[in-house]
């Protein structure tokens, strides 16, 4: 077009799923944490990452991710596929790349301790 311009204002109305209509102002959270419920108002990892495919691991499996280990997963993910790799109790333990060749998952980033 051949014309000067300049941005005065951005706003971000929403994150994925996530919209500024679900947001908490600062009082809000200030508020739910005197009341002791922050829990009920956190959205937990799992559900954020809720777009990626999930894989069910046994105890042996969780215990290898926790130490950065790849394990083995016969799926019928992509090649690289982002996964996320959750406990018996559906809690999100990591999240990894998924290998057709190697048929296993390799955690990328693990959570907790």
């Amino acid at each position: 077009v051949g014309l000067g311009a300049h941005l005065a204002a951005l706003r971000r109305t929403r994150a994925g799923e996530f919209t500024i209509a679900a947001g908490r102002t600062l009082d809000e959270l200030r508020a739910v944490a005197e009341a002791k419920s922050i829990a009920q108002t956190i959205v937990p990892p799992d559900a954020v990452l809720a777009h990626l495919p999930a894989i069910d691991l046994n105890e042996r499996n969780v215990k290898r991710v926790m130490n950065g280990l790849a394990v083995e997963i016969d799926s019928n993910h992509e090649h690289d596929q982002r996964v996320r790799l959750r406990d018996r109790a559906g809690e999100l333990v990591a999240v990894g790349t998924y290998d057709t060749e190697r048929k296993s998952a390799h955690p990328d980033v693990v959570l907790g301790a």
